[in-house]
C-alpha cells in the first residue's frame, strides 16, 4: 500500500474526505511545496495507539462517583496535542506545522482518536560516496601565500587584452 500525497490547501479544502481515506487505511503523506512534512494515517493503520478501553476502576468503595473514571479515553500517551476534527479543518496549517516539528498530533471524534498527523523524518544529506575521505586540505591551505606566489597573483599583466 502506497500512501498518496496531498498539498496543505487541498487538504484543507477536502479534509473531511481524506480524513475518511486515512481513517479506512489509506495513509496521506501532506507536502507543502514538494516537500513532505507529515503522514496523516488512521490509528488502526499506524499502530501507535491501542484503541481498547481501560479497565473499569471501581474506587474500592464502590462509589458512583469514581465509577466513571475507567470509562474515558484509551490507552495513549498524554502529551500529544488531541484535537477534535474540526479544529484540524480550521487550524490544518498550525497543526501541520506542530507535526513537521517533531510532534504528534491525534485528531479526535467526540473525545475518541481516530487519526494522527505523525512527522516525517528529514532526509539525510547524501555524502560524497566513493569520494568520501579522498580529498583533504594541507594545514597551510587558509594560510597567506608567500611573496613570490602572491606577486604573480597580483602583478598587472604584460600586454592588455584585446
Amino acid at each position: 500500500m502506497t500512501d498518496r500525497t496531498i498539498a496543505v490547501a487541498d487538504l484543507k479544502a477536502n479534509f473531511a474526505q481524506t480524513l475518511r481515506e486515512a481513517i479506512g487505511g489509506e495513509p496521506v503523506t501532506v507536502v507543502k511545496h514538494g516537500t513532505p512534512l507529515a503522514r496523516l494515517s488512521g490509528l488502526e493503520a499506524s499502530g501507535s495507539l491501542v484503541a481498547e478501553p481501560r479497565a473499569r476502576y471501581d474506587g474500592g468503595n464502590g462509589s458512583k462517583e469514581l465509577d466513571h473514571i475507567g470509562d474515558y479515553g484509551h490507552n495513549r500517551i498524554m502529551y500529544e496535542p488531541k484535537i477534535s476534527i474540526a479544529d484540524a479543518k480550521a487550524n490544518l496549517s498550525k497543526y501541520v506545522k506542530i507535526a513537521a516539528s517533531g510532534q504528534v498530533v491525534v485528531i479526535c471524534n467526540r473525545s475518541v482518536p481516530v487519526a494522527e498527523l505523525r512527522p516525517i523524518p528529514r532526509a539525510t544529506p547524501r555524502n560524497l560516496g566513493v569520494f568520501a575521505g579522498a580529498f583533504e586540505l594541507p594545514d597551510a591551505f587558509f594560510e597567506p601565500l608567500p611573496e613570490e606566489e602572491a606577486a604573480g597573483w597580483e602583478d598587472e599583466p604584460d600586454e592588455p587584452a584585446a
